[in-house]
């Protein structure tokens, strides 16, 4: 497991609620340099966990590639 996806791991949950949008621009924009090499699934993982309910995936019906994972990751999504 390479460093970016443990420190990925190890991340997840960070508590987003009641955040401004400068606050979460900052959040995003860091975090995603740091998974910038992780794998996809680990990507969904702390997504998910991060933005909780918030967190959703679209894409169109003739690329369903990102929404069939993010469903593998988080059943139910």
């Amino acid at each position: 497991m390479s460093v970016t996806t443990t420190t990925a791991r190890n991340s997840r949950g960070i508590q987003t609620e009641g955040r401004t949008p400068e606050e979460l621009r900052e959040l995003v924009s860091h975090w995603g340099a740091e998974l910038e090499r992780a794998p996809a699934e680990v990507i969904i993982e702390w997504a998910a966990a991060t933005f909780g309910e918030r967190f959703c995936v679209t894409s169109s019906m003739g690329d369903a590639a990102l929404a069939h994972l993010a469903s593998t990751v988080v059943p139910g999504i």
